[in-house]
């Protein structure tokens, strides 16, 4: 083989690399995401830009796999152009979508509808004037606690007593003295 295509051969070669990511740096106002790359054969490279899809934003963890693209074949600069972990994947059925993290955090669009999971931790949601639900049914398994009025244009049904402070508002049933039968409103 002549020496040119050596040479090209060799840039070619070096277009692409995966690289493992040792370090990562915040953003500190440079607006771009950099990280420590390790190749094979002891290649660290610091301060890797690593591009992103605008609207979406992640910090990969050390350890985790980067995909890092040469211009021109110059390994001096590079830039990530994505990011994989092996340690944190989810399982997905062919076309479902997750925005996941390693601690159990997620957003799963399945084949059967959209599952919020929060991994054990709370759920927030800030800074907007309304949220409007509009389904036909809202389910809850735990206690609603409300720091404002609850309002209702519809009918508020309760199995047990309903209590405002320490009154009793709803009649409720007495098991001892009326044999269980319907009491009055509290006055």
């Amino acid at each position: 083989m002549s020496s040119e295509i050596s040479r090209l051969y060799g840039r070619l070669m070096s277009l692409v690399g995966i690289a493992r990511i040792s370090a990562s740096q915040a953003l500190g106002g440079r607006g771009i995401r950099r990280y420590q790359a390790r190749f094979e054969a002891d290649e660290v490279r610091d301060n890797t830009q690593a591009v992103q899809q605008y609207g979406f934003a992640s910090r990969a963890l050390r350890g985790a796999d980067g995909v890092v693209v040469f211009l021109g074949g110059n390994r001096a600069s590079g830039i990530i152009i994505a990011t994989n972990d092996r340690r944190h994947q989810v399982e997905l059925a062919e076309g479902e979508v997750v925005i996941h993290d390693d601690q159990g955090q997620k957003v799963h669009l399945t084949r059967a509808g959209i599952v919020v999971d929060g991994g054990g931790k709370p759920v927030t949601i800030q800074n907007t004037p309304r949220v409007t639900a509009d389904t036909p049914e809202w389910h809850v398994t735990g206690k609603i606690s409300a720091a404002g009025d609850i309002e209702s244009s519809g009918t508020v049904k309760a199995t047990t007593d309903v209590m405002v402070g320490s009154r009793t508002l709803l009649q409720h049933r007495h098991s001892n003295g009326n044999q269980g039968g319907l009491t009055g409103t509290p006055v």
